[in-house]
């Protein structure tokens, strides 16, 4: 027997114009009674049609906004994800509206989160600080009826629809295997922080750490938080440290900065220091060719840009209730010899 409104509604114990409301995505509907009847029709085999509600859209599109800050290279490969899939989808009945911001601090995503509440969107895809208010908001925001997708780095506690990037603590947990197979069972190692404002770098590091306690290794830890993420600042403070600090084996970065490490090593004529991070840079083959770095660990920003958008599209337009609200892209290791000879375009997509 076809599953129909009626069908869902028995099932879920609602009224058929709960179950109306909740398929099209419409407010006033509770998240927990929402996703109830998302399983209730998963279970009794109710398919909506996709296609057809995305050529309706047509005419009165879906409207996303891209709050990120583009500091980086990484950022604009994920930039050049998402608007990989604003051509594939763009047809179907999305607008994707970008609000650039400047510093990333939680006060200025906070503000044009504040700004979006009652300007129309449908979706947010985000790269949320790790802050309270941030997470408040957020909550706030899916409430109101507003998915939100946050991409490279995630906010967990919060009530967000679904998050795309890797799975940090496994990230920090490889990188701590890697370690251990350049140094053995002894050394020193520093872990260089690159910020707390993002769940990605604590998560990270606690993998690390996570790691080697559970190997009962006799490698030692210590912690360094960098003045600023991404910022060149770091590089005369890690400079500093170095030359400060003699009894040193390995360094693992938790973002950005093993560009300035490596390079600190070089200037130190400290390369016997062994070095992990993460991400794929222009300077990152030649620092490794010149043996400053060891290892990169790589996420596939393009694919995070371009998940985040389709399946934030398909959730908004399906109401489909998925198996998971997570979409971990791949933890990959390189070192020189994988990277030697790759086309820049090749490796932006890593």
């Amino acid at each position: 027997m076809r599953a129909t409104i009626k069908t869902i509604a028995e099932l879920a114990g609602v009224s058929k114009s709960t179950v109306d409301r909740a398929l099209k995505g419409q407010a006033g509907v509770h998240p927990d009674t929402r996703e109830r009847i998302l399983k209730a029709a998963e279970q009794c085999g109710y398919q909506i049609n996709v296609a057809g509600r995305a050529l309706r859209r047509q005419r009165s599109p879906l409207r996303i906004a891209v709050v990120f800050c583009w500091r980086r290279v990484f950022d604009c490969q994920i930039r050049d994800g998402i608007r990989a899939a604003e051509r594939e989808f763009g047809t179907l009945g999305i607008q994707l509206d970008f609000f650039d911001l400047q510093t990333g601090d939680w006060e200025e995503q906070l503000r044009v989160l504040q700004s979006l509440r009652s300007d129309g969107v449908h979706g947010i895809i985000l790269k949320a600080v790790d802050h309270p208010e941030i997470v408040k908001m957020v909550d706030e925001l899916e409430r109101s009826g507003i998915k939100i997708a946050t991409i490279s780095t995630d906010l967990p506690q919060s009530h967000r629809t679904y998050f795309v990037g890797q799975n940090y603590n496994q990230a920090g947990r490889v990188a701590g295997s890697l370690m251990e197979m350049l140094l053995g069972k002894n050394g020193n190692v520093t872990i260089l922080q690159e910020s707390t404002e993002y769940q990605v770098y604590w998560e990270r590091e606690a993998g690390f750490v996570q790691y080697f306690h559970e190997q009962n290794s006799r490698i030692t830890l210590q912690t360094v938080l960098c003045k600023e993420e991404m910022s060149p600042q770091n590089y005369p403070q890690i400079l500093d440290y170095l030359r400060h600090t003699p009894d040193i084996d390995g360094i693992f970065c938790t973002g950005f900065s093993y560009l300035y490490a490596a390079q600190a090593l070089l200037d130190t004529g400290r390369t016997g220091i062994r070095l992990i991070g993460y991400d794929v840079y222009t300077d990152t083959v030649p620092l490794m060719k010149k043996h400053a770095l060891d290892f990169v660990i790589t996420q596939n920003p393009f694919r995070q840009g371009y998940e985040g958008i389709s399946g934030l599209f398909h959730r908004l337009v399906s109401n489909t209730s998925y198996s998971s609200n997570t979409v971990y892209t791949p933890v990959t290791t390189f070192n020189y010899e994988a990277l030697e000879g790759m086309q820049p375009e090749m490796l932006s997509q890593l």
